[in-house]
C-alpha cells in the first residue's frame, strides 16, 4: 500500500478556483477507491468462473464414474464417521 504524499506545490487556495490540498486528497481517495473496487471485481469474476469450471468437471466426472463416485463418497463417509464417533 503506498501512503499518500501530497505535491508539495499544491497549497490551499482562497477560492481562486484551484484545488484546495483536501480536494486533491479527495480525488486521489475516489480514484484509488475505484481501482480497489475494479480489482476486487476482477477477483470476484475470476473465483466464480473458477468454482462453476470445478464444479462443472466434478459433475461430469460423477457422470463419466458413478460406481467410482459412489466409492469414493462412501469411503469418506466411513473416514468420517470414524474421526467423529464418540470416545468412550
Amino acid at each position: 500500500m503506498t501512503t499518500y504524499h501530497p505535491d508539495p506545490s499544491t497549497e490551499a487556495t482562497n477560492g481562486n478556483g484551484s484545488d484546495t490540498l483536501a480536494d486533491t486528497a479527495r480525488k486521489e481517495f475516489e480514484t484509488r477507491r475505484a481501482q480497489a473496487s475494479d480489482a476486487m471485481e476482477n477477483t470476484r469474476r475470476q473465483v466464480a468462473d473458477t468454482a462453476q469450471r470445478t464444479s462443472d468437471q466434478g459433475a461430469q466426472f460423477v457422470r463419466d464414474n458413478p460406481a467410482l463416485a459412489l466409492a469414493g463418497a462412501a469411503g469418506i463417509g466411513f473416514l468420517l464417521g470414524l474421526a467423529f464417533r464418540a470416545r468412550d
